[in-house]
């Protein structure tokens, strides 16, 4: 899994800077080289997480299992994962080591760790709190801090009638 998420980092950096050397400036370079990275996959992302939680019986608990499955076997040993709230009701997820970061890091392009934090967006965008009962807030990723918490919270369903 790691040779994966590295080389994933190291083609990310290669193409921002193969802009970078025919003298596109830095603000188009990371524009186009997200452009091309995130840009192919989100509707694809979106669709899926949308309609993967509308089939579910329950999406929050589907989503959360959704979440765990993939610590294991999509991220592995080279990310660490904490858990402070795991229940019926919320589900905050800290990331304390991040493989992608620590590679970009290592690349001294840290400029690229949001557009890698951004990828996300396609699955987040997929939840619509409305119609699955639950928010998603990401208050801090590895593009603006230490590390990266995604919290998601069940919303109680309260008409006033």
């Amino acid at each position: 899994m790691d040779r994966g998420h590295v080389s994933f980092v190291l083609l990310v950096a290669s193409l921002y800077e193969a802009f970078l050397e025919i003298d596109i400036c830095p603000e188009k370079s990371l524009l186009w080289t997200e452009e091309s990275i995130n840009a192919l996959t989100y509707s694809f992302m979106v669709e899926g997480t949308e309609k993967m939680l509308d089939t579910a019986p329950n999406p929050f608990k589907a989503l959360v299992a959704s979440s765990k499955m993939r610590e294991q076997s999509y991220f592995g040993d080279s990310f660490e994962f904490e858990r402070p709230i795991d229940d019926d009701f919320g589900y905050v997820l800290c990331i304390k080591k991040c493989l992608f970061y620590e590679t970009l890091k290592r690349l001294n392009r840290l400029e690229l760790q949001p557009l890698i934090c951004r990828i996300d967006l396609g699955w987040i965008n997929g939840i619509k709190s409305e119609k699955h009962g639950f928010r998603f807030v990401r208050p801090v990723t590895f593009a603006s801090g230490a590390t990266c918490q995604m919290w998601f919270v069940k919303e109680e369903n309260l008409h006033i009638e």
